[in-house]
């Protein structure tokens, strides 16, 4: 599974912070195998858009990862879930012929599109509370917070600042 978030207009530049985290392992106590922060190389006019191109780029991650897999002859009966928490690009994803575009969000449109057509992705809501990405896009966050998303990505501090992941149960 993987979760995807936007941080619409957020900077000076006017650029969108991008964030996702990909996630595999039982639905009770999955672990984190690749995540990425980015800031988007265009302006996007909407958080909806800002969000459905960092959902394109999470769909570009989540098929390296799927076919990284394929190489060791494993694969995944189901679509792999994306999580967004914007209802509007939401819309947009189910029902891409609902996207007014411009070029550039047409050519994520059509690439999300195809995804979606051949089975590989599937992307479903998630309340910006539950978003993991979430933090991925801020420029700064609390530290409540910052420990509150650290342990939902089962990552625990240990001594001297060393990172170790939470086993599965």
């Amino acid at each position: 599974r993987m979760h995807v978030d936007a941080d619409h207009c957020g900077d000076i530049s006017r650029k969108s912070q991008s964030g996702h985290v990909a996630m595999l392992g039982p639905e009770s106590n999955p672990n984190v195998i690749a995540y990425r922060s980015m800031r988007l190389p265009c302006v996007s006019l909407s958080s909806a858009e800002s969000e459905y191109t960092s959902a394109s780029y999470a769909a570009r991650q989540c098929m390296y990862i799927r076919r990284f897999f394929k190489e060791f002859c494993m694969r995944f009966k189901d679509p792999t879930p994306i999580f967004v928490d914007n209802q509007s690009c939401l819309v947009w994803l189910r029902d891409p012929a609902k996207l007014t575009t411009r070029k550039h969000v047409d050519i994520h449109r059509k690439h999300v599109e195809s995804l979606q057509e051949e089975g590989e992705l599937e992307f479903k809501w998630v309340a910006t509370s539950e978003q993991l990405a979430d933090p991925l896009t801020k420029s700064s966050i609390n530290i409540s917070d910052f420990c509150k998303w650290r342990s939902k990505m089962m990552i625990d501090v240990v001594a001297d600042g060393l990172l170790k992941i939470k086993p599965v149960a």
